[in-house]
């Protein structure tokens, strides 16, 4: 009996022994780990601040951007006219005939061929065009992002930079581009209408971002059926 109290004891005494090791081990624990948080804290904090003040400048950055740009897109949209005052390209000459309530009645000057629009032409034509052109035009909103890869893929392969040589540009933003939109004709500026037409129409980065931008405005504004035919009667076919 006196040998199993012994043991007993003895267990017991071992048991608080390493209660004891496991508390003081744990007090460590949290001490060493309460000392990471805070040394963490201090190093952290002043980061946390700047992307705390960035971020709140940021945000209101990207609204007054989106505002801004939802601004512009509504001021081109209600300033575009009338689909049939854009589809004619035709160069009416230098001498203009108006009647009594000023409207348009007769040109003498060059004046070449008929309207046409996309339902009047052969299907084949149009199909030929929209092929050669711009193969998902019925399907894009006016930016083809499948376009654009494939164009740079293509570029990348021919030895050229990515944005050298193919642009992927749809018709619509080509119709953009013939169009010359943002950019008014000023006789002080330009001699004619040539001179005018060929600044406009330089391909440029920016002028790439521009053509983007108002082809979405053009979808917007227009039927595709009346983009195309804008873009048959102003581009040049051979």
């Amino acid at each position: 009996m006196a040998k199993v109290k012994k043991e007993k004891n003895t267990y017991k005494n071992w048991k608080k022994s390493t209660k004891k090791k496991q508390s003081l081990l744990s007090k460590k624990n949290r001490k060493g780990k309460s000392l990471l948080r805070n040394i963490t804290r201090t190093i952290l904090l002043p980061f946390f601040w700047v992307f705390r003040k960035l971020w709140s400048l940021v945000w209101r950055l990207s609204i007054i951007s989106i505002l801004l740009f939802c601004g512009f897109v509504a001021f081109i949209y209600f300033s575009l006219p009338d689909y049939e005052k854009l589809v004619d390209g035709r160069s009416r000459g230098s001498v203009t005939f108006l009647d009594r309530s000023e409207n348009i009645f007769a040109w003498r000057g060059d004046q070449l061929g008929n309207i046409i629009t996309s339902e009047s032409i052969s299907p084949l034509l149009k199909h030929a065009v929209i092929a050669t052109e711009d193969k998902r035009y019925y399907k894009h909103f006016g930016v083809s992002l499948r376009g654009i890869l494939g164009a740079i893929r293509t570029n990348l392969r021919a030895g050229r930079g990515p944005l050298q040589g193919h642009g992927g540009s749809t018709i619509t933003q080509q119709t953009a581009k013939l169009l010359c939109l943002g950019k008014e004709f000023d006789s002080k500026k330009w001699k004619n209408e040539r001179l005018y037409e060929a600044d406009c129409r330089k391909s440029t980065k920016l002028r790439k971002i521009k053509e983007a931008v108002f082809a979405i405005i053009l979808e917007l504004r227009y039927s595709k059926n009346e983009i195309l035919s804008i873009y048959l009667n102003r581009a040049y076919l051979g």
